[in-house]
């Protein structure tokens, strides 16, 4: 295990900066270039549902719907991948490994069907990295 410091925070995106203490098993790498665009497919990860799946990490493809989130928000992607409670703060990486951001949190199907009487299907949100 490798112990790791807090130094700043970011209330309103819901994310830490981690200093390790000491070289990491691994480094992440953000995607460069061009980013990514509507249709590019992408996988959720994270460990969903912890008390009732597995402890491995999961993992669910989609694609890159919009490249906005709800009411336009720039921040964030619309993201086809499905996600279920435990995927918040999970990665979201293109079919290379890269990261393209952090899954952030689906849609409220209930809410969507009480206003417009069906279910929204796979409307998920990621924070662009």
């Amino acid at each position: 295990m490798v112990q790791a410091k807090v130094p700043a925070r970011d209330a309103i995106n819901d994310l830490a900066l981690l200093k390790c203490e000491g070289a990491p098993p691994g480094v992440a790498v953000f995607l460069g270039g061009r980013g990514v665009r509507p249709g590019d497919n992408v996988l959720a990860v994270g460990f969903p549902l912890p008390q009732l799946l597995s402890s491995d990490t999961k993992e669910t493809s989609g694609s890159i719907s919009s490249l906005a989130g709800g009411r336009d928000d720039a921040r964030f992607f619309q993201i086809s991948a499905p996600v279920q409670p435990g995927n918040s703060t999970g990665l979201l990486v293109d079919l290379a490994g890269n990261i393209v951001g952090v899954v952030t949190r689906k849609r409220d199907v209930l809410l969507i069907a009480d206003l417009t009487g069906d279910v929204a299907q796979n409307v998920n949100y990621a924070l662009k990295a």
